[in-house]
């Protein structure tokens, strides 16, 4: 019977181990399904991440297109800016020449002036004389 007892202990414990053979061999099944779906996120994860980074270089390569523009248009307009102001610049010079020959005109009339009331001066003088004389 001793016998008996054992072979039914041994059946009992290789149906124990069996089923946590079970047990362990669906754990590890679950494991492994979680394990591979975390993969895949996190291979679909870094897929988006490369995928923004691309667009990122992208649209940085498209601003650096942009700014070389602005600064290709920035260039023009100095460029029109220093030609405007060597524009005005000569302009003034003109006018600063005009305003010096106006002053230099308004000098000779000056003189012109003084010349006459030097005249009148003396004339009025001989007229006086003439007056008193008679």
């Amino acid at each position: 019977m001793n016998l008996t007892r054992r072979v039914e202990q041994l059946e009992n414990l290789a149906v124990d181990q069996g089923k946590n053979m079970e047990t362990i061999a669906s754990g590890l099944a679950l494991l492994t399904i979680d394990v591979q779906k975390g993969f895949a996120l996190v291979h679909q994860d870094i897929s988006d991440v490369k995928s923004d980074l691309s667009d990122v270089r992208s649209d940085l390569s498209d601003v650096k297109v942009d700014l070389s523009d602005v600064k290709k248009d920035l260039s023009g307009v100095k460029d029109d800016l220093s030609k405007f102001k060597e524009i005005v610049n000569h302009r003034f010079d003109e006018v600063n020449q005009k305003f010096d020959e106006v002053n230099h005109r308004f000098d000779e009339v000056n003189q012109k002036f003084d010349e006459v009331n030097l005249k009148m001066d003396h004339r009025f003088d001989e007229l006086i004389m003439l007056i008193k004389s008679k």
